[in-house]
This record gives C-alpha cells, structure tokens and sequence, in this order.
C-alpha cells in the first residue's frame, strides 16, 4: 500500500509508526504477520505510489519487489528499506496506529519522492 501517515516516533529502541485503515488487507497481513516493511521511495518511483495507493489487490509480479529480511516485499530502486516487528496495534478512529521495532534497514543515495498539498512533488 502507499501510506501518507509514516512517522518516527523513537530512536531507542528504534520505532516508527504507520497509519493503516481499519478495514484494509494490509492491517490484516500485518496484524497476522506481527511485521511490516516500509519502502522510502525515490522521486523517479511516482508510479510505484500511484500504483500502491489504489485499492484492491497489488501487482506485485508489475514491480521490482522482493523480500526484506523478514519476509516482507520492499521496492528494490526505494531510498530507504526498514523491516519492523509490530510493537503495538492501536485503534485509532477509522485506522489502526501500528507501531513497530526496527530490526533492518537499508539507505541508498537519491533524491525522495515528497507528497504535499495533493500532489507528488520533488525538491527544486
């Protein structure tokens, strides 16, 4: 899924936490699995993200994908990778706050593909 709501929220341990709709498939796997992945994506990734953000079932087999070390798909070409154990699963209104560890990560050069006022923007 492409997620808007993705935060730090510690650096020891290390936690983030991400949004997720209370009726999703994603809550769901993530919820059974007890882990997630989040891909940071590069600026050149916008179709990645629009792909992601519509509902339904993911074309998985359309994209790089593969596995980060706990099994969850990650972007290859992403910014960034973290691989998370789901700490805490919160509701929150109409979402879900899953807060997770951070096992594994990966960062690599580039430039972010940025959301902001409706719209997918890139640093000018």
């Amino acid at each position: 899924m492409t997620c808007t709501s993705f935060a730090s929220v510690s650096l020891e341990p290390p936690l983030v936490l991400v949004c997720l709709e209370r009726d999703s498939h994603t809550l769901e796997a993530v919820s059974t699995s007890g882990s997630f992945a989040v891909s940071v994506l590069a600026a050149e990734q916008e179709v990645v993200a629009r792909t992601f953000s519509e509902p339904g079932e993911k074309p998985f087999d359309d994209f790089p994908i593969r596995n980060a070390p706990n099994g969850c798909p990650i972007v290859d070409g992403a910014l960034a990778w973290l691989a998370c154990s789901v700490e805490r699963n919160l509701e929150a209104g109409d979402h879900n706050v899953v807060v997770g560890l951070v096992e594994d990560c990966a960062l690599h050069p580039g430039e972010p593909l940025l959301y902001f006022d409706r719209a997918y923007r890139k640093f000018s």
